[in-house]
């Protein structure tokens, strides 16, 4: 089988290049310039140049479906009222609080997740940390909001296994500054113990390759996804406790 070419584009790079090879001495220039990105498969879907949307473009809240809509130059009226008939097609996939969520819902094998160790009699224990009172108050919002909408519950009092939680920082998605937090349970005990699963994701540039000829290219994300799948057993749900204000909790 023949593989999946794609035409080539240059890169803004290539382009610079292109236009200085008349001046006299771009030899010497290019030898000076810093090292050159990669070339990957992202290149042939990126035209020349790039579209930049701002903040000040128009845009407007469609209050029926909860959606933002507008800003993007290249999206015309019509383009519009097709995305709008899509999302009320498929209105109930998307979730605008953790209430709205279902769980997963596909093939009936991937609706349970294990944690098979290599060997069931070890336990991992850790004591309890301390933290900071900054740190304290952001772990008992995420548990507070975590208990409230039912993603976790109290552990029994003779659970083998616990972690600890850690506040890691997190970059701010606009700004790129590392000015927001994220909170985690330290399960490299569990990891250490756990067999190791062998099934791999697909590379990017297998998921470009298929959407390659797609006309709309849309980047979806599972909001707590890691809460909607189910542990499989008892056993499974208590191998990532955790301590909370010296409570556990799976």
């Amino acid at each position: 089988m023949e593989p999946l070419c794609f035409p080539r584009a240059c890169t803004s790079w290539e382009a610079q290049q292109s236009s200085r090879q008349w001046e006299p001495g771009w030899e010497a220039n290019v030898a000076e310039q810093d090292e050159v990105l990669p070339y990957t498969v992202l290149d042939e879907l990126q035209p020349l140049g790039k579209t930049t949307v701002t903040k000040d473009e128009a845009a407007w809240l469609d209050t029926e479906l909860n959606a933002t809509f507008g800003g993007h130059p290249d999206f015309k009226e019509e383009h519009w009222e097709e995305m709008r008939a899509v999302l009320r097609r498929c209105k109930g996939t998307f979730a605008n609080t953790p209430h709205d969520l279902t769980g997963y819902k596909g093939k009936a094998e991937h609706n349970t997740f294990s944690i098979p160790f290599k060997d069931e009699s070890k336990a991992v224990y850790q004591r309890p940390r301390k933290y900071s009172p900054g740190e304290q108050e952001i772990i008992d919002i995420h548990c507070k909001e975590l208990l409230e909408y039912g993603f976790i519950e109290p552990a029994a009092k003779h659970c083998r296994h616990v972690s600890n939680v850690v506040v890691a920082g997190k970059k701010d998605p606009e700004t790129g500054l590392w000015t927001q937090t994220r909170f985690c349970v330290d399960l490299r005990g569990v990891n250490r113990h756990s067999l190791k699963d062998n099934t791999l994701p697909h590379r990017p540039e297998e998921l470009y390759q298929k959407v390659a000829k797609a006309r709309f290219k849309t980047t979806l994300d599972a909001t707590k996804a890691f809460h909607q799948i189910p542990m499989a057993t008892e056993e499974d749900r208590s191998k990532p406790a955790f301590w909370w204000k010296n409570q556990l909790y799976q």
